[in-house]
């Protein structure tokens, strides 16, 4: 497998660029030879700027929230105990001010529950 980076002028990624290929090779029982590269293009906007994101599909948005929420969590308690409460408590407004932002982007992907434990943490980590 092999992952490509686009050859870039002025966008970070043009829409229709090849990504990633695969050259498969294989032999069946009956004998038969098979050799088949598969190409990945990238088929979404043209992505301008270094913090643009894109996602084929909402699911995987929801995803990619979920799992930058669980991390965000961690990384924000870790920093509080083990570094200094400050960087906890910066990391936690940084995770609220994005997790706000995708409840905005997603309507109908509530994240009330999730921004409710966001500010509680903050109310602990601030006494």
């Amino acid at each position: 497998m092999q992952f490509s980076p686009p050859a870039m002028d002025d966008l970070i990624l043009p829409s229709n660029t090849p990504i990633a290929s695969i050259d498969l090779s294989y032999l069946e029982l009956n004998g038969n030879e098979y050799d088949q590269v598969l190409e990945t293009i990238y088929t979404g906007p043209d992505i301008e700027f270094e913090d643009d994101e894109y996602y084929s599909q909402e699911g995987v948005q929801r995803t990619v929230v979920l799992a930058r929420y669980i991390m965000g969590l961690t990384e924000a308690c870790i920093a509080y105990h083990e570094l200094e409460p400050e960087a906890g408590i910066e990391l936690l407004i940084s995770l609220q001010s994005y997790m706000e932002a995708q409840n905005e982007l997603l309507p109908e992907f509530d994240l009330a529950g999730e921004l409710t434990l966001v500010d509680q943490l903050l109310t602990n980590m601030d006494e």
